[in-house]
């Protein structure tokens, strides 16, 4: 097969919003505990619900850095288990993503990230919007080459 020379790693982006509407907290939750040390904040809709779609919390950096980190790692994991030495190589890195300024969801809903490792292997690490044919998406992309 050959030298590695390039890996391609993607992640489902997260749309932008989630609400800001403040609501009062459900009887019996108790909110200061689910805050933990975060800052205080009003209890908004959906905040701390656990469906995948409507959870604003995961998407929230008082409390999660969202898809990038939430989910991302699982694809970076089999990347690295394709390439295990680029978890103790020297490395450079540099990206950008998009971060929404409206909704309570303020972490990236998209990035384009590229590492350069030691030993020259290149890795591109993106997070692209969610999309219904997502194949299709995907075939469509742009795949970012160093």
């Amino acid at each position: 097969m050959g030298r590695l020379k390039h890996i391609n790693v993607w992640c489902i982006g997260r749309p932008p919003g989630g609400s800001t509407e403040v609501v009062p907290v459900p009887p019996g939750f108790d909110y200061d505990r689910w805050l933990g040390p975060a800052p205080f904040k009003p209890h908004r809709r959906d905040l701390c619900s656990n469906e995948g779609a409507v959870k604003t919390w995961w998407f929230n950096s008082d409390y999660c850095l969202g898809f990038i980190s939430g989910w991302g790692v699982h694809p970076m994991d089999i990347a690295d288990g394709g390439y295990p030495a680029m978890m103790g190589a020297p490395l450079e890195v540099r990206g950008s993503g998009t971060i929404p300024t409206e909704g309570a969801c303020d972490t990236a809903t998209t990035w384009a990230v590229d590492f350069r490792f030691g030993s020259g292997v290149t890795l591109n690490f993106q997070g692209l919007p969610i999309a219904i044919n997502a194949p299709s998406a995907i075939k469509n992309a742009r795949l970012w080459q160093v």
